[in-house]
């Protein structure tokens, strides 16, 4: 490892420290450190489903947050990629792709009883490495929900009887829209 890297890695960690989704998650840290008053147990026990809101993954989670619409912003693939040819500034053919291509890759990943998937866009160095401008993620992947917290609350709660859950991919806008109600 030379210089080179270690100036690379720290320039990385860097811009990932001043992205909106690290800022998130800061913020989502801050926010459950405050709420320290919250007793999850007693929402867990009045929930529909107790399971989806067990174990310590979605600890500081409730019905309150999994009920109602949900909207995430520009997480889809949307036909569009940052990753360019520095000589030419053109995107590479091998990631020069469609909205309808990621949605057949999309549709060979799904597989039978298992959660509905959505394509992701890469970031620009994913992208680079994979070859691909796109990834095939769960819809409540924590690419696209911004936490491991909520990933496993929406997913419990896909598999649970006790909740229907709607997801909506619009590759248009790049939102993912998740609309959870207690099943009847």
């Amino acid at each position: 490892m030379g210089p080179h890297y270690l100036k690379t890695t720290i320039r990385k960690i860097m811009e990932n420290l001043k992205s909106p989704r690290a800022l998130q998650r800061s913020e989502d840290r801050t926010m459950a450190a405050k709420d320290d008053t919250h007793d999850a147990s007693n929402d867990a026990q009045t929930a529909a489903d107790p399971e989806v809101f067990a174990g310590g993954k979605v600890a500081d989670l409730d019905e309150s947050d999994l009920l109602g619409t949900h909207v995430f912003e520009d997480v889809l693939f949307r036909g569009e990629t940052e990753v360019r040819n520095v000589l030419t500034g053109e995107t590479p053919d091998r990631l020069d792709k469609t909205v309808e291509e990621a949605k057949a890759f999309v549709e060979r990943t799904q597989e039978d009883g298992k959660a509905p998937r959505v394509a992701v866009k890469q970031h620009a160095e994913a992208a680079a490495e994979t070859g691909s401008a796109y990834t095939s993620s769960a819809f409540c992947n924590r690419k696209v929900t911004g936490s491991l917290a909520r990933h496993f609350m929406f997913l419990n709660a896909w598999r649970s009887d006790a909740y229907t859950v709607d997801v909506d991919a619009d590759y248009q806008s790049g939102d993912v829209t998740i609309t959870v109600e207690v099943a009847e």
